[in-house]
This record gives structure tokens, C-alpha cells and sequence, in this order.
């Protein structure tokens, strides 16, 4: 067993390997703990800040399992070094890594010589465990580092047969900021060429859940039971029949060829989910909803679609002009549509 990658994610997925019977495991990081670190790594102190996380766990882990074989590269994985680092045979490659060009590098190495490998998208900036998915690759969305890495992946002929974790929630916040005078001097603050400089906000056991998920479905793997990896995207019952029924209503109210709808069911989820949350934004109900253009002048776009009860999408209908509502709801659904706009384009 291969980890790849120490933070949060790999520190715990290699803790719940260890801890479940894995008798055999490799380490490979080149880091340091740090003490911004020490709110998601699994076993890291204060006392430990400065030291390889390798050593850091190989010796917790020896702690739990003294008869474990646990082997430590310190070193960053790249294609000059991965046949080095994957000898062996390894039964599965847990890929942790945030970085997106070794991470490509690590999944294109493990697929082009046949090495069963999991990989972990992006925990940070994340905060909702309920969207926490096991999926394959072809199915991430909602994460920044999952679309990197698809097109990337895509580009060397690898579109699936990946088991990835992922988390369908709509990162809400970005990069933090360089200070002032980090900015000015931006390449000296970067210890590794080509690394992230800025940091993304993570909350602690979201990176934990992540691993967790990746050594549940290796260890169930390993004894033959392999969680399916089709139809996870999580899309709800009410969000296939309303993308159903309105295109119905596209057909038949305004003549248009369903086909034609600029969106799909993965659209509907993710607006009902993260601009909607399922009500009505007129009487804030959640029952019998169904979806219907704001501007009936309008093409139907994900910016010209709300969520309305049927009672309020029939009366909408009749309406002569939206000026007919109150100047603040058509204020707080503007807003809404501005909203939609900055959340998708991190989505893709």
C-alpha cells in the first residue's frame, strides 16, 4: 500500500489503513509539519512542527502497529522519480496530493502501468460532509482541482476508471490573500517551484472525512467488495422530475425543442441545491415546487430560471410584467442570479 501525500487527507486515510490490519504501507511526502497544519493533520503536535511528516507518522503509526512494515520516502513525487517511489507491486496507490501537475503525474503513471489507484480531490474550502461522494473521476464537479485535473487527464486519453473523492458542495470561499510585502516578493515565499503560494481555507475534518472515505473503499477493495462508482452525482428524485416536467413545459407553452434546453440534470441539482435550497423565493415553501423562466421573454437559461410552488408558477404565468412584484423580491432574486454566476465558474 502506497500513500502519497501526508496533510490532512493522506495523514488520515494512512492512520485508518494501519489501524484496520494494512500490514505493509509506504509514505511518500516531502514536507514538514507546520503549525498551520496542525488543525486536520491526524496525529501531528506542536512538538512535531518543523520534523518530516513521513517520520512524524511512520512513529505514531508504529505506536498502534510495532509489527507494521512502514517505509518512508521523503521526497516529492514527479515522473523522473515514480517508478522509484511505485516499486513493488503496490496493491493500491492512494493519491492525497493538492498539487495539480503531480497529481496528473501520479494518476497517468498508475493508469499507464496498470497500479490501482484512488485519488482525492479538494477538501479545502469546503465545509458541508453530507456532499462527501465516492465517485469516478468522470463524475467530480463543484471543485476547482477536480476540473484541472480531468482536462489534464483527458488531454494523456485517461476520461474514467478512477475512484475519487469528492465533495459536491460549491467551494464559498477562495485563496487567501498575500500580505502586502508577500506579494511584492511572491517567488520567495514559494518553497516549491510551480507549488501554490497562497493558501486555501480548510476546515479541519473535512480533509480527515476525505481520508477516512478513500481507506474505507480501499479496505472493502482489498476484500473483494468494490463500492459501485456509476450514477453518485447524488441528483435527487424531485430534481429529475422537475427537469422532466419543465422540459415538458418548454415543449409544450413555448414551442421549443426540449433538446435545445441549455442544461442538464447536473444544472438543475446544482441550482436547486446551491441558489434555490429548495423553496420558493416568493413564499418560502418547499413543497410542490417546479421550475419556470423569471422573464418569460426570455430564453431559459440557468439566469432565467426560478423555483416557484405550481399555485405561484400558474400565477406567474398570468403576469402582464414582472414589475408587477415588489421592488425586493425582484431585488433578491436578481441577487440570486448574480450569485449563480460566481458559483458557477468555480463548479465546472
Amino acid at each position: 500500500m502506497v500513500v502519497v501525500g501526508l496533510g490532512g487527507v493522506g495523514s488520515h486515510a494512512a492512520t485508518m489503513l494501519v489501524r484496520n490490519g494494512v500490514g505493509r504501507v509506504r509514505l511518500i511526502d516531502f514536507d514538514q509539519v507546520t503549525v498551520s497544519s496542525l488543525n486536520r493533520h491526524s496525529n501531528a503536535t506542536r512538538e512535531d512542527v518543523g520534523l518530516p511528516k513521513t517520520q512524524v507518522l511512520r512513529s505514531f503509526l508504529l505506536r498502534i502497529c510495532p509489527f507494521c512494515d512502514i517505509e518512508v520516502r521523503e521526497s516529492l513525487f514527479s515522473e523522473a522519480n515514480a517508478a522509484e517511489l511505485l516499486d513493488g507491486s503496490p496493491d493500491f496507490v492512494l493519491d492525497c496530493i493538492d498539487n495539480i501537475d503531480t497529481k496528473v503525474a501520479l494518476l497517468r503513471y498508475c493508469k499507464e502501468n496498470n497500479i490501482r489507484v484512488m485519488s482525492a480531490m479538494g477538501a479545502g474550502a469546503k465545509s458541508d460532509p453530507s456532499k462527501i461522494i465516492v465517485g469516478d473521476i468522470s463524475e467530480t464537479q463543484a471543485d476547482p482541482l477536480s476540473k484541472a485535473v480531468r482536462v489534464r487527464l483527458r488531454k494523456c486519453g485517461i476520461e474514467a476508471g478512477i475512484p475519487t473523492v469528492f465533495s459536491l458542495e460549491v467551494p464559498k470561499v477562495k485563496l487567501i490573500p498575500l500580505e502586502e510585502e508577500q506579494a511584492k516578493q511572491a517567488l520567495e515565499f514559494q518553497l516549491i517551484p510551480d507549488f501554490r503560494i497562497r493558501i486555501l481555507p480548510v476546515l479541519g475534518p473535512l480533509p480527515a472525512m476525505f481520508g477516512d472515505a478513500m481507506a474505507t473503499y480501499v479496505l472493502q477493495a482489498l476484500c473483494g467488495y468494490e463500492v459501485p462508482l456509476t450514477a453518485q452525482k447524488a441528483q435527487s428524485e424531485l430534481a429529475k422530475r422537475m427537469f422532466q416536467q419543465f422540459h415538458m413545459k418548454e415543449r409544450d407553452t413555448f414551442k421549443q425543442d426540449p433538446k435545445n434546453v441549455p442544461f442538464d440534470l447536473a444544472d438543475v441539482s446544482f441550482i436547486l441545491e446551491e441558489i434555490w435550497r429548495y423553496r420558493s423565493p416568493l413564499s418560502r415553501q418547499v413543497n410542490h415546487l417546479t421550475l419556470e423562466r423569471w422573464d418569460r421573454s426570455k430564453p431559459s437559461t440557468l439566469d432565467n430560471v426560478v423555483v416557484l410552488t405550481v399555485p405561484e408558477a400558474k400565477k406567474h404565468a398570468a403576469l402582464a410584467s414582472l414589475e408587477e412584484y415588489p421592488p425586493e423580491v425582484r431585488a433578491f432574486i436578481e441577487a440570486k442570479f448574480r450569485e449563480l454566476h460566481e458559483l458557477d465558474a468555480w463548479r465546472r
